[in-house]
């Protein structure tokens, strides 16, 4: 991808479940690709009060506020992709030539995205606004998106 402009022009934060907690990530996207950004984990000490006191969808939103929205970024005030990459030696990307399809489906308390590719699977989830999501994956994978009941 050397000598052609690329931009992040748009995030998604995002969840996965580990063996013993969640990872907090931000899926970046850019015109071909969408970076794995990692941001945090949450270990397994915070896991038992989770199913103590409520649905998974309650500890996911304390990840990540309680219904607080940021406000749409410009494209200048992400970091370019190449600098996203190196910030962590595990972030790593997916063309979208790759991405075979896109699951899509909504819950009482977060939204899920199920990302296939030609390697892998990725499982996400998302407390942002549903429309926003599936405005931002169509966007860009268009056809690829299934909304999922």
């Amino acid at each position: 991808m050397e000598g052609v402009r690329e931009e992040v022009v748009g995030d998604l934060p995002v969840a996965a479940v580990l063996p013993m907690g969640f990872e907090r990530l931000t899926l970046f996207f850019t015109d071909r690709r969408i970076i794995v950004s990692h941001r945090a984990k949450v270990g397994a000490g915070s896991v038992p009060a989770t199913f103590m006191f409520g649905s998974l969808g309650a500890a996911l939103s304390g990840l990540f506020g309680k219904g607080k929205s940021k406000p749409v970024k410009s494209k200048s005030e992400y970091p370019s992709p190449r600098k996203i990459l190196a910030s962590d030696k595990d972030n790593f990307s997916i063309l979208f030539e790759e991405v075979v399809d896109v699951e899509l489906s909504k819950t009482e308390t977060t939204n899920r995205i199920v990302i296939h590719s030609k390697d892998d699977k990725y499982d996400f989830t998302c407390p942002s606004r549903f429309d926003q999501i599936r405005s931002l994956l169509e966007k860009w994978l268009g056809p690829k998106v299934r909304i999922v009941t």
